[in-house]
């Protein structure tokens, strides 16, 4: 959609495209005229509804147009949409036939002797000395690749600066890992030797231990001999300590026997 002014009428010139089959693509073109200046084109180009804005049909533009104090035309040929806006003077034609040459040549000639519509002479300057553009657009596409090539090197230092900061990251954190693990693998082997210099003195403990429960196994044993002994030596001391006794009674029955006997005779 194009909104232009030609001598202060406000024109809209637009193609609706709809894909048929592909790659084919059935354009439409129309023009609107007459509208209000205060018809605002999202109120012409787009549906409201509720699910968000949608394009509408050209049914629907009609009527939008119509209620904006407009009147659109629609063309079936594209040549007849480049004619109209030709006869307002908004783009020239392509001049590919005799048609649209002798129109040119009218157009001239008119502009010489008069009988031209008022907007076209008005605007005859600009229409035959058109602006080239060409220029400027290659300056802008110029200056927004420059632009654009400015923050690419300023992205690239900033990625470059924080992969030497990753890097380096990196790299301080592999060097601890490796100091980890040597310092992991000398543990280790400290620890290996340890056990290997009291292999021997566990072993001689070991030894020792075993000596040492064979020694008190055999003093067990000779406690139990002695134990027996000893009672055996208790119970024939108990015996020897009775038969004493017994035999030393007599004796002494015997020595004070004759006592008795002088005590009585006296």
């Amino acid at each position: 959609m194009l909104e232009l002014d030609v001598g202060g009428e406000r024109v809209l010139a637009g193609v609706r495209l709809v894909r048929t089959s592909e790659p084919t693509v059935e354009p439409t073109a129309f023009v609107v005229t007459g509208l209000r200046a205060e018809a605002k084109l999202s109120e012409l180009l787009l549906v409201r509804r509720d699910d968000g804005d949608h394009v509408p049909e050209l049914d629907e533009v009609r009527a939008a147009v119509e209620r904006a104090g407009g009147e659109m035309q629609t063309f079936r040929a594209i040549k007849d949409y480049f004619a109209e806006l030709f006869e307002r003077g908004v783009a020239p034609m392509r001049l590919a036939a005799d048609e649209e040459r002798g129109k040119l040549n009218e157009m001239l000639r008119t502009s010489m002797t008069g009988g031209i519509s008022r907007a076209l002479t008005s605007e005859l300057r600009g229409f035959l000395l058109k602006e080239e553009t060409g220029l400027g657009d290659t300056l802008a596409r110029m200056r927004a690749n420059l632009e654009a090539c400015s923050r690419t090197r300023s992205e690239v230092a900033e990625s470059r600066r924080l992969e030497r900061e990753i890097t380096a990251i990196y790299e301080a954190g592999t060097e601890m890992f490796g100091a980890t693990v040597h310092g992991a693998r000398e543990a280790a082997a400290e620890a290996e030797r340890d056990v290997e210099r009291a292999r021997p003195q566990l072993d001689e403990a070991m030894r020792a231990q075993r000596e040492t429960a064979l020694a008190i196994e055999r003093l067990a044993a000779r406690r139990g001999i002695v134990d027996a002994q000893l009672a055996s030596a208790q119970a024939e001391h108990a015996a020897a300590s009775r038969e004493r006794e017994r035999r030393s009674l007599p004796r002494q029955w015997a020595r004070g026997s004759p006592r008795s006997s002088a005590s009585s005779r006296a």
